[in-house]
């Protein structure tokens, strides 16, 4: 599985990869608090952040298996607190619908660090 580019929307604000973290790692079934993505994100002034959405970029190499076999939940933490979280429905890698939605506003007063982590089924 692949996530595609991030994008932002929006004034004096900017997104980076956390170059603390690799960006690809194989896991073993079962394994809880994968990281998906890890970002620095810089603010020059308070903002409300609603309704982020990753895309999947690709979804290859699973046979008829989805997101939903694969992975049971995902986290967007915002300084290591949980903001939001999606569990999988199965219709992700379809077509129509490639993109997850974390539900929800929180706000940003300073530089933060966001991540995207997930628990990864047998």
């Amino acid at each position: 599985m692949s996530l595609g580019n991030y994008e932002v929307r929006g004034g004096d604000l900017i997104l980076s990869r956390d170059t603390n973290y690799t960006t690809s790692k194989s896991v073993s079934p079962s394994t809880d608090n994968v990281r998906f993505l890890a970002a620095n994100l810089s603010v020059e002034q308070p903002i409300t952040v609603e309704d982020v959405e990753m895309e999947i970029d690709t979804f290859t190499g699973y046979g008829d298996r989805d997101l939903a076999d694969l992975v049971n939940s995902f986290r967007l933490q915002v300084d290591g607190s949980t903001v939001s979280t999606y569990t999988p429905s199965g219709d992700e890698d379809d077509d129509d619908n490639n993109t997850i939605e974390f539900e929800g506003s929180f706000n940003i007063d300073s530089d933060s660090s966001i991540q995207i982590v997930g628990n990864v089924r047998r």
